[in-house]
């Protein structure tokens, strides 16, 4: 396993990544608890992550950051410098607050309730509230996500932003049936290089 580059998957729920010829994944959850016993899953917070410093080449951490409480989001991205080795990349990818807002704003409500509408966009905004780690804490504009990640240092980053309907951004371990499935909201991805 020397030889396998390290992935980390953060926050990673359900979506447990399998390692593959090259590189070794380590699948890190709060909440979810892996029982089929995979060798590669860690019961962690990504405010605490249970890694050595330095350790991986790649994290993703996908529809996790906003979560978080407000008073936590440096917290956990310091967490990430810390874990990633130089040279290393991070892709954090967040639901975008602003356009979720605005789609609010512009759906007709008076025209006659619609629960499925209401229910969805109500999901985008504060979370599915499944459980206590699916309450959204934090809302995400491009401006904040790039005044966070320099706060903390990343400052080696590129935002880029993927508007509902399009398809997923292509990252390793992003939780999407092989980038096939249209984005429900639009979405802000850092790749963050240290």
């Amino acid at each position: 396993m020397t030889n396998k580059k390290i992935y980390v998957n953060l926050g990673c729920g359900v979506n447990i990544m399998k390692d593959e010829k090259n590189i070794h994944w380590i699948n890190v959850d709060k909440f979810f608890k892996d029982k089929s016993g995979a060798k590669n899953f860690l019961e962690g917070d990504v405010i605490d992550i249970p890694l050595e410093k330095e350790t991986a080449d790649y994290i993703i951490c996908d529809q996790v950051m906003e979560h978080l409480r407000m008073d936590d989001v440096p917290v956990a991205l310091n967490e990430i410098r810390r874990i990633l080795k130089k040279g290393g990349k991070a892709v954090l990818i967040i639901p975008d607050f602003r356009s979720a807002a605005l789609d609010w704003m512009s759906f007709d409500w008076e025209a006659g309730f619609n629960a499925i509408p209401y229910q969805f966009l109500s999901e985008v905004l504060f979370g599915n509230q499944n459980h206590e780690g699916e309450y959204h804490k934090t809302p995400f504009c491009a401006g904040y996500l790039h005044y966070v990640l320099n706060m903390v240092g990343l400052r080696n980053h590129e935002l880029q932003f993927h508007p509902k309907g399009a398809l997923p951004p292509k990252h390793p371990g992003v939780y999407f049936l092989e980038g096939k499935t249209a984005l429900r909201n639009s979405q802000l991805v850092a790749i963050i290089t240290k």
